[in-house]
């Protein structure tokens, strides 16, 4: 598997293979994404959002093909999967700051997140004294701290109300328009004009552009 990092800002997935256990996940798969696009990539259970997701986000090495951005460092995608990655018995306040400190990031990253994840009244709780709902959201809230260009997201719609799902595509419409490129992996449409999609349970995979799946 060859990984490139060219000077383009686009995402450029060519021919990608991935098998596990023996077993192809997904072939030859290729696709591209260009700044302040997004990628929905659908399928039952077992079809390979995840593998591929992982793909992407360089965690999961694919068995061969091109995966292409103009950076692939880590404090370049952000990558929130199953497993929220949050310390559930340090404070709101005490997980922005670890991510602030791990991305290099200043004073002015912590205060959008807090704010566009309305997240202030908050900061001094355990994160084991939370809902699921405002848990997902302090998960989420690493999205923007620091510069980043991709989000690759697994599923960030679980343990969500129709209040904190309209916050989280309100955040994702702003950063596209920014420029930041997104791919999630759903069972369930999101509500995002204009956004590509992907659906894995066709072989080869089907790949079209929709207006709210």
């Amino acid at each position: 598997m060859s990984i490139q990092q060219p000077s383009v800002s686009k995402l450029i997935v060519s021919n990608l293979s991935t098998s596990r256990g023996g077993k192809m996940i997904f072939d030859k798969l290729s696709f591209s994404l260009a700044p302040g696009e997004i990628l929905l990539v659908k399928g039952e259970n077992g079809s390979g959002k995840s593998t591929l997701l992982s793909n992407l986000a360089n965690i999961l090495p694919p068995t061969s093909g091109k995966i292409c951005l103009e950076t692939r460092k880590t404090q370049k995608v952000r990558y929130i999967g199953h497993k929220l990655a949050i310390k559930t018995t340090l404070t709101v306040r005490q997980n922005l700051s670890f991510w602030c400190k791990l991305y290099n990031a200043n004073n002015k990253f912590f205060e959008k997140s807090v704010k566009d994840f309305s997240l202030s009244h908050f900061l001094d709780f355990q994160i084991n004294k939370l809902s699921a709902g405002l848990i997902k959201r302090v998960s989420l809230a690493r999205l923007l701290i620091g510069e980043s260009l991709l989000w690759i997201l697994d599923e960030p719609y679980i343990n969500m109300d129709k209040k904190n799902i309209e916050l989280l595509n309100k955040v994702i419409e702003i950063n596209l328009n920014k420029g930041i490129m997104v791919v999630i992996a759903s069972h369930q449409p999101i509500q995002i004009d204009s956004h590509k999609s992907l659906d894995l349970a066709f072989s080869p995979p089907y790949l079209s552009n929709s207006q709210e799946d």
